[in-house]
């Protein structure tokens, strides 16, 4: 019997999460492009919602890192 962790187990969670977090991304993609063509708010809030965008990109692609890692480079 093996003390480390089952790899399914793990990955499964992450698997399903990255699917959701991609769906999301996509729609704050067409939210921000609506934002970006029709509002005219001062540069703090355009700032702002940038700045989330980019965060949101960056939680997208870690999570989606994480899982080639562990699908792709660990299985060698």
């Amino acid at each position: 019997m093996s003390s480390g962790t089952d790899l399914p187990e793990f990955v499964h969670p992450l698997f399903y999460g990255i699917i959701i977090a991609s769906v999301l991304f996509g729609t704050s993609i067409v939210q921000i492009w609506i934002y970006i063509n029709t509002n005219r708010d001062k540069w703090f809030l355009r700032c702002l919602v940038a700045m989330l965008f980019c965060l949101d990109l960056a939680h997208t692609c870690l999570t989606a890192h994480i899982l080639h890692y562990y699908f792709v480079i660990s299985d060698r």
